[in-house]
């Protein structure tokens, strides 16, 4: 097992380094992160109000701000949304340019013998499809992460700001659901993976068939 983990650990710090030589974008698509998650929060805190001071409570005042700022916050969440996709794309972007540009100089100084044993197919599927799985990786993945977790953080204020007893007893409840979601997630990577070397597999047999053809 610590083998392993000491195999895996240098690719991961490639690609904090990666990541890094972008920081000022994933700041700015931080900010963003943390706009959505706000505005989330709000939303959900605007719920109470509207039924109880418009719907219950016939408050002509609170029938005209709420709407007003119902309209603000989605304003504002879809401009985060936006930042968000916009910067994170851009950072996966130059990830994917920088990466492939390392892995095409590394495979060009390898032996010959190298090219001898593995087939063209699947280093070009390592340079193309496992390339943009990285990138799938901080763009998606790492985002909706980190969105999810201070969504996470400013709906828990908002519920136990209001409903203390049910937030309390849903929080008992909860960590029943992380065991089904962390085994699922271990099958996705298991299934994810084979489908890597599925796709490595097809393209070095059509590489082969259609040269083979000329």
């Amino acid at each position: 097992m610590m083998k392993k983990i000491l195999l895996i650990k240098p690719r991961y710090i490639e690609l904090i380094k990666l990541i890094k030589e972008s920081w000022f974008t994933l700041l700015l698509a931080t900010v963003c992160l943390l706009v959505v998650a706000g505005t989330t929060a709000i939303s959900a805190y605007l719920i109470k109000p509207a039924l109880d001071d418009v719907f219950i409570n016939k408050d002509a005042r609170m029938l005209r701000l709420i709407p007003v700022a119902v309209i603000i916050v989605y304003f504002l969440r879809g401009l985060g949304l936006y930042g968000q996709e916009y910067l994170m794309s851009y950072v996966g972007q130059n990830i994917i340019r920088r990466l492939r540009n390392r892995l095409y100089d590394h495979i060009q100084d390898m032996p010959l013998s190298f090219f001898h044993k593995e087939k063209t197919g699947t280093l070009m599927s390592r340079i193309t499809n496992d390339v943009n799985t990285i990138k799938a990786m901080v763009s998606s993945v790492v985002t909706g992460s980190i969105r999810d977790c201070f969504t996470i953080v400013g709906l828990t204020i908002v519920i136990f700001t209001q409903i203390w007893d049910l937030a309390l007893f849903a929080f008992i409840i909860l960590p029943l659901a992380f065991y089904p979601i962390v085994a699922l997630g271990r099958r996705v990577r298991r299934v994810s993976r084979k489908c890597l070397e599925s796709i490595a597999e097809m393209s070095s047999f059509l590489h082969e068939t259609f040269a083979g053809n000329k």
